[in-house]
């Protein structure tokens, strides 16, 4: 038999046995990795089959083993079944399972008779492609009977499993569905397509490595922790298809158009042809490919999956705006709502030596007030720079700092939680929920959530930042306003930047009118009318204070009548030595009493001898005329 279709056999056969056992060995307490492992040993079994076969040399040999392979493959549905159950009752009791299987197990036993029956295979031989063709007789037909009905009640426990389960049950369901497409399109395009398009059967010998593609992307969708989303991967596959098909056209176009050039020059055409069409693949990779991941978003864009670029656009203009720490917090969790459509966000910052509750929305009965420093998520956060996810921890093998992280992200009610840092420092912690749609937080939009959060570190900072100057112009203008001096001031571009309160009873201006304009003497007239109200006796805002004696008792305005002297009133009680001035004459008079003889403006010496002695100043008077000036 022809080696290729050996070698292929074999190939299936070993990378099935690894797939299998190191799938179990990530986390042998997971349901889904120990059905996982059954399933491979059935596919393996089948590629045994098909490899022993291939070494046969006598017909009845060649028989039995095709006997075999029907008979193990015959187990494939029963194992694709299996690993159904082992996706959505993950938790479930083995009898709930029992239950579901036992058709499976009633069935197979006859089919295995059916398959060793006489009548089931007459003849074999090899056929041009090197792998078996054999002679079925009538036992064939209830073996094609099981098929159709095996495969019809797959697709329909399939279909409602995908109907009724969410989340990463839903994404690994997908990608079992999507490893027995990929199976089936790579065998029917090696055994049938391709040798009716090429004329050639040689290609069919590597159809047993389609088994590998089937335990390829089963292997991926059960285990891997940091799993992209089926339209992701689909979105790739077909991005990759397209610049592939592209570059070939190019190539083939190029060098046929080249070579038909160079002969109608009449020069040799083999290598120059190919050396150009090599150079113009190369220069044509990087364009092409991402023409063709647009075209691929274009096609999937109905997927639901999160656009990244235009998510990070608007945070970049949302979060570099200024802000308080409460407006910033406030116009993210909107943007990770509408990008992620999740059902509920929490947003701790780092206060002190714990995380407290910054930002909620959604669910109220998974806000925790406050996250310990020491807590194990924490830690993994700021051990790793990248997002936790609920599926990556269930998927690893199990560890007490991995459990206890599970249990805070489940306290949460959360799917993800992302690491919001800022100078190299754990500063926050994102949690979000479920997604409204079923789907999980592929790694792609893990790294765009990682993005988001450290946009939202930086922005965190400069909000922090305005906080604090506005918590000090709110200060600072508190303390000026309880100033009783009226404070005018102004930058060097003569614009008024303070204007108090003191200031606005002083000169009757109101400080929005003012604070913003272009001082044009604001500071002088307030000034100057300062000191008119203080020579007149009067308050900075032009009241006229009330006199107290010196017991604290109100008593009339000084300005209004000074008392004489005693030693200058007449024996019938009228006032005589002083003559009667108006209010302010009074008052400098009366300032000016206590001033030595001689000096000017001494009282007694102007309406007196000079060498009269001075009159005594009644202290209550003295205070009443100190307050005054």
């Amino acid at each position: 038999m022809d080696s290729a279709f050996q070698i292929s056999s074999l190939a299936a056969l070993v990378v099935n046995l690894f797939l299998g056992f190191l799938v179990l060995a990530m986390n042998p307490h997971r349901r889904s990795n120990r059905y996982y492992a059954v399933a491979s040993a059935a596919f393996s079994a089948y590629a045994a089959c098909l490899a022993l076969g291939g070494f046969a040399e006598d017909s009845a040999i060649l028989i039995f083993w095709v006997r075999q392979a029907s008979l193990t493959s015959a187990i494939l549905p029963f194992a694709f079944d299996l690993l159904r159950l082992g996706i959505t009752h993950a938790d479930s009791d083995n009898r709930l399972i029992a239950r579901e299987l036992w058709p499976w197990a009633a069935l197979i036993p006859i089919v295995a008779v059916i398959t060793q029956l006489p009548s089931f295979v007459l003849d074999c031989r090899v056929n041009p492609a090197g792998f078996p063709s054999p002679t079925y007789g009538w036992a064939q037909i209830p073996y094609v009977a099981y098929w159709v009905v095996a495969l019809g009640v797959l697709g329909s426990r399939y279909r409602e499993g995908l109907t009724q389960s969410r989340g990463i049950e839903r994404t690994e369901l997908q990608f079992t569905v999507l490893a027995f497409v990929s199976s089936a399109i790579y065998g029917l395009g090696l055994a049938q397509i391709l040798p009716l398009l090429t004329g050639s059967q040689d290609v069919g010998r590597l159809m047993p490595l389609s088994i590998v593609v089937l335990n390829v992307v089963l292997a991926y969708g059960i285990v891997t922790q940091r799993i992209m989303s089926v339209s992701d991967v689909l979105r790739r596959l077909t991005a990759y298809g397209l610049v592939a098909a592209y570059l070939l056209l190019l190539y083939v176009g190029v060098n046929a158009l080249m070579a038909w050039l160079l002969v109608r020059a009449g020069l040799r055409a083999d290598p120059a042809s190919h050396i150009i069409a090599a150079m113009a693949v190369a220069f044509s990779m990087a364009p092409a490919h991402g023409r063709m991941q647009r075209v691929a978003n274009r096609l999937f864009i109905s997927m639901g999956s999160m656009d990244i670029r235009a998510t990070l656009h608007e945070a970049n203009e949302a979060l570099m705006s200024i802000g308080t720490v409460d407006e910033l917090l406030e116009r993210f969790g909107r943007i990770v709502v509408n990008a992620t459509g999740t059902d509920h966000v929490l947003i701790y910052l780092r206060e002190d030596a714990e995380f407290r509750l910054a930002y909620a929305q959604g669910d109220e009965t998974r806000r925790a007030p406050r996250l310990a420093a020491d807590d194990a998520l924490v830690a993994m956060l700021a051990r790793e720079r990248q997002a936790v996810t609920l599926v990556a921890l269930r998927r690893a093998r199990r560890s007490p700092a991995r459990d206890a992280a599970g249990a805070r992200l489940d306290a949460a009610g959360a799917a993800v939680a992302v690491g919001i840092r800022a100078k190299d420092k754990l500063e926050g912690v994102l949690f979000l929920g479920a997604r409204l749609s079923g789907r999980i937080y592929g790694v792609i939009e893990q790294g765009g959530l990682q993005l988001l959060c450290d946009q939202l570190g930086v922005g965190l900072d400069n909000a922090r930042l305005y906080t604090q100057t506005e918590n000090s112009r709110i200060y600072n203008d508190i303390l000026l306003d309880s100033l009783v001096s009226g404070i005018v001031a102004a930058n060097t571009d003569r614009t008024v930047t303070v204007f108090n309160q003191a200031a606005r009873r002083i000169t009757g201006l109101e400080p929005a009118a003012v604070v913003g304009g272009v001082d044009r003497g604001v500071a002088g007239r307030a000034a100057r009318r300062a000191a008119r109200h203080a020579g007149e006796g009067r308050a900075p805002d032009g009241r006229r204070p009330r006199h107290r004696d010196a017991r604290g008792r109100a008593g009339a305005d000084p300005y209004r009548r000074i008392p004489l002297p005693r030693a200058h009133r007449r024996t019938d009680g009228r006032a005589g030595g002083l003559q009667r001035h108006d209010r302010r004459a009074q008052a400098r008079g009366a300032g000016a009493a206590h001033r030595p003889s001689g000096e000017p403006g001494h009282a007694l010496g102007r309406h007196g001898p000079r060498d009269q002695e001075p009159a005594r100043i009644d202290p209550d008077l003295r205070a009443a005329s100190a307050r005054a000036l």
